[in-house]
């Protein structure tokens, strides 16, 4: 670990961490943003649909959620299942459901990471990863650590850089470590989610 901590004095990286984190918190300003409009007209029937939801599939169908969404791409993000938390009765016991999640989407990481590793010779998966591949393939196979650490925390496609990461054969204990920042991510990202309205009027007030 010594190496990851000798690698943030590197110009490049810390380019990298400022442009992610900009895009992250970008991005999740625009969750909030977006949240707090919709139920500013259909707060009563997001709550009822969310109750029902989170009856009808339980827990369980929230955490297969996030472990598909995060194994692969999906098209529905892991961050749905947070918001169905926050706004129904689930959210009494958030400090469970939320932390146990993100350590879930960890578990997920770990499985693209363990497909990279077995597929890297499908010519399917070169094809598949090769715009993202071409794109950081210097930065993964330099600061492969901190690339993870960045697909947990920022929009930067989780499911895809662990899957790269594996390719790259990036040493397993230093992956799972990187991956475990998936866990305060959930936390930061519920947070923001349940608590939209406060944080939209506090951000219409300052400006």
């Amino acid at each position: 670990m010594q190496e990851e901590w000798k690698n943030l004095d590197s110009q490049e990286l810390k380019g990298l961490f400022r442009k992610h984190f900009l895009r992250g918190a970008l991005f999740l300003l625009a969750l909030i943003i977006f949240i707090f409009v919709i139920a500013l007209s259909f707060e009563p029937q997001i709550k009822v649909a969310a109750d029902w939801l989170t009856v009808k599939f339980g827990f369980g169908g929230l955490t297969l959620l996030v472990f598909i969404s995060d194994m692969i791409i999906s098209p529905i993000p892991p961050d749905a299942a947070l918001f169905f938390i926050g706004k129904s009765h689930m959210h009494e016991e958030w400090y469970l459901f939320v932390p146990f999640l993100g350590f879930v989407s960890s578990l997920a990481g770990v499985m693209g990471w363990l497909i990279g590793r077995r597929l890297q010779h499908l010519k399917i998966v070169n094809v598949w990863l090769a715009s993202f591949v071409d794109e950081h393939h210097d930065s993964v196979s330099r600061f492969g650590f901190w690339m993870v650490v960045l697909g947990a925390l920022t929009p930067l496609p989780f499911s895809v850089t662990c899957w790269v990461a594996g390719i790259f054969q990036l040493d397993f204990k230093r992956f799972f470590i990187a991956s475990l920042f998936r866990v305060p991510r959930f936390v930061l990202y519920y947070w923001a989610i349940f608590y939209s309205g406060e944080i939209a009027t506090l951000l219409r007030s300052i400006l």
